[in-house]
């Protein structure tokens, strides 16, 4: 009976353990049928992606996580992709398109700039509001890059506003939903960026702190939303770069702290970000919104820096890469205390470090790239235990290598990867 029990309890666990299938050969044999940074969007449980044809041309493809399901859906170059209405919205060269996951159903919703040469871009940093996809399009066109919205349909398509007017472009970037409004970065002919907000229209189309009295941010950049607010790092003159926060008006838009801040996330509701100050360097720091900003760990004890990077939320614990002076670059976890905030696992032993890097959540299990020794990286999992980190099963670590996640979707963790037998090609992690 203990023999059985045993058994069972050893398939169950086996069962159980993440496994890495290759998922299609899109080009059979050693050929890469996908690129190193390949676009993607999922539309329900299916994933739409940019993938090689034999004469290394990228097409549109989709894929349900199985080989049969895995195949072209037009022979069109796609560019940024998102889910709008059911479908998918994406770009290529100076078009913006829809498709039903079909050749048939895949349309051209509008030519955006139909006669610029070279082509121009289009489209990307998709952003919804209203019922309606906003997006920049752009590049060497008439308007240079703007920003856009769309409906799904050609009528429905059309410029937000020329905020920097000619050829130049605004090049929005960071197009982030607050509220019932739009916030971005975007330079106009005054010079500069700085925060943007948009209803829409282009009467609504305007700086945050247009007139504002006080000190303006410039180069506003990683745009984080945490409870109503939106947080990000700006320079200032005479305090240099620090960490901002605005509601979308003048008078809600202020200075939190001068602290050289940079990679923001949202974790559960707390801000964490890479601070620096002279007396600890470049450290874990949050702010709660309430008291300011606050050291959660000197990592690399004294003036010297752990540098956190990679932060990403799993299931409400943050899970970063730092070093600490004895270990190199690993794994950490916090939960937003100094005692809370430890290493998970020494992945390559020793001071050299395994340099853990794309991170990606899926169903509260972190999967990452690292690498042991002199070796090629590999995909590892970790539930925040030394124990519960190791190499993903069924990818043998003497061959298969290179991993770099593309998107999770209903439940399993799409990515390219190398081995043997293959170029990159598309893989998925079964839980």
């Amino acid at each position: 009976m203990a023999v059985a029990v045993a058994a069972l309890a050893f398939a169950a666990s086996t069962q159980a353990a993440p496994r890495a299938i290759l998922v299609k050969d899109i080009i059979p044999g050693k050929p890469n049928g996908i690129y190193t940074t390949t676009t993607a969007a999922s539309v329900g449980r299916i994933l739409y992606f940019g993938a090689l044809n034999a004469e290394y041309r990228m097409e549109l493809w989709r894929s349900n996580g199985r080989s049969r399901g895995t195949r072209l859906v037009k022979h069109v170059h796609p560019g940024g992709m998102t889910e709008f209405g059911g479908n998918l919205l994406f770009g290529t060269l100076g078009t913006l398109w829809a498709s039903d996951g079909t050749a048939r159903g895949t349309r051209v919703v509008k030519t955006i700039y139909p006669s610029v040469s070279p082509p121009v871009s289009c489209c990307y940093g998709f952003a919804k509001l209203g019922g309606e996809a906003f997006f920049v399009a752009g590049g060497y066109g008439p308007t240079g890059s703007e920003l856009w919205r769309t409906n799904g349909t050609g009528a429905g398509t059309r410029l937000v506003k020329d905020i920097y007017p000619g050829s130049e472009g605004s090049h929005p970037a960071e197009i982030t939903r607050l509220g019932s409004e739009l916030l971005f970065s975007a330079t106009d002919a005054t010079g500069g960026y700085q925060l943007w907000r948009s209803d829409g229209t282009a009467a609504g189309t305007k700086p945050v702190q247009e007139n504002a009295p006080g000190p303006v941010a410039s180069l506003p950049f990683e745009l984080t939303k945490v409870h109503g607010n939106l947080f990000f790092t700006a320079f200032e003159t005479g305090h240099g770069f620090g960490l901002w926060r605005s509601d979308g008006t003048a008078a809600g838009t202020e200075l939190v702290a001068s602290c050289g801040c940079r990679k923001l996330a949202n974790v559960g509701g707390t801000l964490f970000f890479e601070g620096f100050d002279e007396t600890h360097g470049e450290e874990l720091w949050k702010f709660d919104g309430q008291d300011g900003i606050e050291l959660v760990k000197d990592i690399y004890p004294g003036r010297g820096s752990s540098n956190p990077s990679a932060l990403t939320d799993v299931d409400g614990t943050l899970f970063f890469a730092a070093d600490d002076s004895l270990h190199g670059w690993e794994l950490w976890r916090s939960d937003g205390t100094a005692a809370g905030t430890a290493l998970v696992k020494d992945v390559n032993p020793g001071p050299a470090g395994s340099y853990p890097k794309k991170f990606e959540d899926l169903a509260g299990e972190l999967f990452f790239s690292a690498r042991r020794g002199e070796g090629r990286r590999r995909l590892w999992e970790s539930d925040g235990t030394a124990l519960g980190t190791a190499l993903v099963k069924n990818m043998d670590p003497r061959t298969a290598y290179a991993p770099l996640p593309i998107a999770a979707v209903a439940g399993r963790l799409f990515f390219s990867a190398t081995d043997r037998k293959h170029g990159r090609e598309l893989w998925k992690v079964v839980p």
